[in-house]
C-alpha cells in the first residue's frame, strides 16, 4: 500500500461537515489534525468538486479507527454519488484502509458521500487528500480484416487489419492502437490500419486495444481468428521421368495435405489494463467453439482450473467470480486479506505495470484460499474458490463465458492501469485443420482430449 502524506498548508475540511466543495484540501475526522474523533458519532458528508475538476478522489493517508467495544464497531461507507442512495463502494473498519477512492465515470455529480459511524468505546483518527480528476470511460475497440472469421490465409501471405470504427468516450479521441498478433509480435505505432504476415502454420488470435487521450485503454475483447495453412507434400506427384525433345510430358499431381493441430488454448491475449472503477465490475469473456450444441457441465472435476495472470497491490478491494453465460457464477475471491501483493506491483504513481504472476483456482485445490493464504505476498500457485465449483454444474459449454473482476468496495492502487490476463484450461476437444493454399475450404477435425 502506498504511503503519503497530508498536503502542506491545505484547506482543511471536517468529518461532521455536511457538504464539503473543493478540488484540493484534507478531509479530517471530527476534532481534526490534532486529536481523535469522539465515541458515537454518526455524521454523513457529501465532498463535490468545486468547479475546477469533473470528478473528486479521496487517498487516505490516516486511518486508524478502533475496534474496541461491542459490534457494531466504528466504521466508514462511501458512497459513489451525492447521496446514499448511490451505488455504494465500499465499507471499512479497523485494520482497513480504503486507499484511493474515486467518483466513477458513471456518476453524474462526481461527488463522494462519506458516512462515518463509531460506537461507545474507543477512538481514533482519519484523513485523506482530496483531489479532483476526469474519470475513465473505457473506449471500445472495434477491428475488422475484411473477411469472414476465421480468415484463412497462407504462410507469408499479408493481412489488412483494421480498427478505425473503434470509438472514444464523449469528448474524448483514440490516440494509439495496440495490436498483438499472437506470434510474439506487438504493434503500438503503426495506428488504426496495420498489415501483417504470419510465417508459421498455426492459428492466430489477432486482438487490440486502443487508448484514449484521456489515458484510458478499451477492456473489451476483440478475437480476429487467423487459420495459416500448411505447406503440402507433393511426394504423390508422378510423370514420365524419361522422354525425347519434343514430346509431351503428362504430369499426376496428387499433393497430401498437411493437417496442423493444437490442443484448444483459450486467451485474452497479452497483458490487459484494468481501469480503477470503484465499485464498477470489469467483464470480459471467452468464447468456446469446440463442444456440441447443448453440451454443459456435468462434474467440476471436469473444469480443471481457472487461471489468471495479474498484478495488484491490495488483495482486500477485489471480487474475482466466473460467470455462466445462464447466470450461474461461483466467486473465488471475496475482498479480505488487506494490504497483501498479488504479484509485484509497482506501488507508487508509475504507469509501469509491475511483476505478474499465475493464480489459479481448481476444485480439487487443497491449500485454502487467498484469505486463508494471505500475508505480505500471496505466492503464486493453485487455491480454493470461496463458493465452490459445483456452483456451475448445468452451466452451458459452447458459448460465451464472462469473467467478472470487480474492485467493489476500493481500488487502492496508485498506477493508472494494472496489466492483467486470463487463461482457461478446461476438458475439451481438440483442434485441428487442413488447409491448401489454393481456394480450397479447410477440413475441420475434431477429437478428445484433456489438457
Amino acid at each position: 500500500m502506498t504511503t503519503a502524506a497530508l498536503t502542506a498548508n491545505a484547506q482543511e475540511y471536517y468529518m461532521n461537515q455536511p457538504t464539503v466543495n473543493a478540488c484540493q484540501g484534507a478531509f479530517l475526522d471530527s476534532n481534526g489534525n490534532g486529536g481523535p474523533y469522539g465515541d458515537n458519532e454518526n455524521f454523513t458528508s457529501v465532498i463535490c468538486p468545486d468547479g475546477t475538476g469533473p470528478a473528486i478522489s479521496l487517498q487516505w493517508v490516516i486511518f486508524n479507527l478502533s475496534s474496541a467495544g461491542v459490534s457494531p464497531n466504528d466504521q466508514m461507507s462511501i458512497y459513489d454519488g451525492d447521496n446514499t442512495s448511490a451505488p455504494l463502494i465500499g465499507t471499512w473498519v479497523a485494520g482497513d484502509n480504503p486507499g484511493i477512492i474515486s467518483a466513477s465515470f458513471a456518476n453524474p455529480t462526481g461527488c463522494l458521500t462519506v458516512v462515518f459511524t463509531s460506537n461507545g468505546t474507543g477512538t481514533g483518527d482519519f484523513a485523506a487528500n482530496i483531489t479532483c480528476f476526469q474519470p475513465c470511460e473505457p473506449p471500445t475497440a472495434v477491428a475488422t480484416f475484411g473477411s469472414a472469421i476465421p480468415l484463412l490465409a497462407c504462410q507469408g501471405e499479408e493481412i489488412t487489419f483494421n480498427a478505425s470504427a473503434s470509438t472514444a468516450a464523449s469528448g474524448f479521441n483514440i490516440e494509439q492502437y495496440i495490436w498483438e498478433f499472437a506470434d510474439g509480435t506487438v504493434d503500438s505505432t503503426s495506428g488504426e490500419v496495420v498489415t501483417h504476415a504470419f510465417t508459421d502454420p498455426a492459428e492466430y488470435v489477432v486482438q487490440v486495444t486502443v487508448v484514449d487521450d484521456n489515458d484510458c485503454a478499451s477492456v473489451n475483447v476483440v478475437d480476429l481468428q487467423v487459420l495459416v495453412s500448411t505447406t503440402p507434400l507433393f511426394t504423390g506427384t508422378t510423370g514420365d521421368t524419361t522422354i525425347c525433345q519434343g514430346d509431351s510430358l503428362p504430369l499426376v499431381s496428387d499433393p497430401t495435405a498437411v493437417t496442423w493441430s493444437a490442443l484448444p488454448e483459450s486467451n485474452l491475449g497479452g497483458g490487459l489494463f484494468l481501469p480503477d472503477l470503484q465499485g464498477v465490475p470489469f467483464n470480459t469473456s471467452i468464447t468456446f467453439t469446440n463442444f456440441d450444441p447443448g453440451q454443459t457441465l456435468t462434474d467440476p472435476t471436469d473444469l480443471l482450473s481457472v487461471c489468471a495472470t495479474m498484478e495488484h497491490s491490495y488483495m482486500g478491494d477485489l471480487v474475482i467470480q466466473i460467470s455462466c453465460p445462464n447466470g450461474q457464477t461461483t466467486v473465488f475471491h471475496q475482498q479480505g486479506g488487506g494490504g497483501t501483493y498479488i504479484g509485484v506491483p509497482v506501488d507508487d504513481e508509475s504507469e509501469t505495470p509491475g511483476t505478474c504472476w499465475e493464480y489459479c483456482w481448481s476444485p480439487t485445490a487443497t491449500n485454502g484460499t487467498w484469505i486463508e493464504n494471505a500475508g505480505a505476498t500471496i505466492p503464486a500457485g493453485t487455491y480454493e474458490s470461496v463458493q465452490p465449483f459445483s456452483n456451475l454444474i448445468g452451466c452451458p459449454l459452447m458459448a460465451n463465458g464472462p469473467l467478472p473482476l470487480l474492485t467493489s468496495s476500493q481500488s487502492i492502487t496508485v498506477t493508472s492501469a494494472i496489466g492483467r490476463s486470463h487463461s482457461i484450461r478446461t476438458s475439451s476437444p481438440a483442434s485441428q485443420y487442413t488447409r491448401q493454399c489454393s481456394g480450397k475450404q479447410p477440413t475441420l477435425l475434431h477429437g478428445r482430449a484433456r489438457t
